[in-house]
């Protein structure tokens, strides 16, 4: 993504799907949706099992593999080769738009007008627009038999006496921390969040399990 942003400038948003490294069953935005928000850049996450919401994507995919013939490639390496020459046709010389290639059509998309590069990141990239977008959200948890919830899989303590109940979870951006409520809305416990430090996010480390490469 580093060499995307930095070849065609940052994007003013992203449109992505709910599975990883995007989304997660927990429904929290995972570290990379945090690194790109960071960044300045909005995310959109498509309705679950609606990929006509991003359909011109989905379609282009099945151009992509019958135009670059996967089957008839004898290695990622050759598949690499086949995907830059497909897209270099699509983009720059088939005749798509009254006679003219998409780039010819659309200059303006040659980049974005924000620059990238990852020398700039950390200065470019700001926690505070996590810390806003986390704000804006509540997510249900039911209390386990130890008095426990799961947050990015780190056991946050409520008390042992709401085991099995539903409670709510706020984000607090001014604390850094997690604020749980009961359905009446009273506070019962606000564990700090130390692992949403600014470092911890931009090295896309801020689950208590270390990240599956």
């Amino acid at each position: 993504m580093r060499g995307a942003f930095t070849r065609w400038g940052l994007p003013s948003g992203l449109r992505v799907d709910n599975g990883q490294p995007w989304g997660s069953s927990a429904e929290l935005p995972t570290a990379l949706a945090l690194w790109v928000i960071g960044l300045g850049v909005s995310m959109h996450w498509n309705r679950p099992y609606h990929a006509q919401a991003n359909a011109k994507v989905e379609r282009s995919h099945g151009v992509a593999a019958q135009w670059a013939e996967p089957a008839r490639c004898a290695d990622a390496q050759a598949l690499q080769a086949h995907l830059q020459w497909a897209k270099t046709i699509q983009r720059e010389h088939y005749p798509a738009c009254d006679g003219r290639s998409r780039r010819q059509a659309y200059p303006e998309l040659a980049h974005s007008g924000r620059s990238y590069t990852s020398e700039q990141e950390v200065s470019l990239w700001d926690a505070t627009r996590v810390y806003r977008l986390l704000a804006q959200g509540q997510w249900l948890r039911r209390v386990g038999s130890g008095g426990q919830i799961s947050i990015y899989d780190w056991s946050l303590w409520v008390g042992s006496r709401y085991r099995g109940q539903t409670v709510f979870v706020r984000f607090d951006p001014d604390q850094v921390a997690w604020r749980i409520s009961d359905h009446n809305g009273q506070l019962l416990a606000c564990p700090p969040a130390p692992y949403l430090s600014r470092e911890n996010m931009l090295a896309l480390q801020i689950s208590r399990r270390p990240n599956r490469r």
